[in-house]
């Protein structure tokens, strides 16, 4: 691409052409020399950065403190939750226990009451064979009779 169509050629020949301030080198501040005693604090600012001091190490102690009991009744309230979902759980099993102790009672009846109902038929289907064997058997006789005559 050529100038003309480069925007970024384009801005660095207008910025390079556009008169400027000039720029300013890390240059090298004159300051006063320092003692050893100016560097030391004075007895106001010795107080003031205890009572600083002080209160930066009083709020950590609230903040843990804080911190503290917030965890103490987190864990009490998870442990409540957990005593409840416990009880829950507990509540809900013993529920499905009856639920299938019933069932089996319900189920020993009705195999109880299948089990006399088939007594019942064998009983008539072996008197119904009985009575067979017998209408059988006088028909053999009476068709015996009939022939010796």
């Amino acid at each position: 691409m050529s100038a003309n169509t480069n925007p970024a050629a384009a801005a660095a020949a207008v910025s390079a052409l556009t008169p400027g301030p000039v720029p300013v080198v890390n240059a090298a501040t004159p300051t006063a020399p320092t003692s050893a005693a100016a560097n030391q604090p004075t007895r106001d600012e010795a107080a003031s950065l205890e009572r600083v001091r002080k209160q930066q190490k009083d709020q950590a102690a609230r903040q843990i403190e804080t911190d503290r009991r917030r965890a103490e009744e987190e864990a009490r309230r998870q442990a409540e939750f957990d005593k409840r979902q416990a009880e829950a759980n507990k509540a809900a099993k013993d529920a499905a226990l009856k639920r299938a102790a019933e069932a089996a009672a319900r189920q020993a009846e009705n195999d109880r009451k299948q089990a006399e109902l088939d007594k019942k038929r064998q009983q008539a289907v072996q008197e119904a064979e009985v009575k067979m064997k017998a209408a059988q058997a006088a028909y053999d006789a009476e068709l015996a009779k009939s022939k010796k005559q």
